[in-house]
């Protein structure tokens, strides 16, 4: 389901290179109350997803990490035309709030 809505969601995107897709994403995350989108490790293409979730429970959030990783993967595959791929690799889903982290692996 993330990959479909994600392959929609970036033919409204603009950019073409990875740092300027993600700050698009990251606008895009904000502007419709979704949460956070930052950079943890910009040199290890470490990107930190905070999700504003405040009446979900434990397991509603954790299943949020496969949904968010799909979303990215396909703006980013869509918008940069290559074949990356992202990975969780750290779970914030049973704090509310926390941030999860996702790498981005390019050819």
């Amino acid at each position: 389901m993330g990959h479909q809505l994600g392959t929609d969601l970036a033919a409204g995107f603009v950019c073409s290179d990875l740092f300027t897709v993600i700050e698009e994403f990251a606008k895009f995350w904000k502007e419709n109350g979704i949460g956070k989108v930052e950079w943890k490790k910009k040199d290890s293409m470490e990107l930190a997803i905070c999700t504003s979730q405040m009446s979900a429970g434990e397991e509603d959030r954790q299943m949020l990490c496969p949904f968010e990783e799909g979303l990215l993967e396909a703006v980013l595959k869509k918008t940069l035309s290559e074949q990356v791929s992202v990975k969780e690799t750290t779970c914030g889903g049973k704090l509310t709030g926390a941030e999860c982290v996702f790498k981005i692996y390019l050819p």
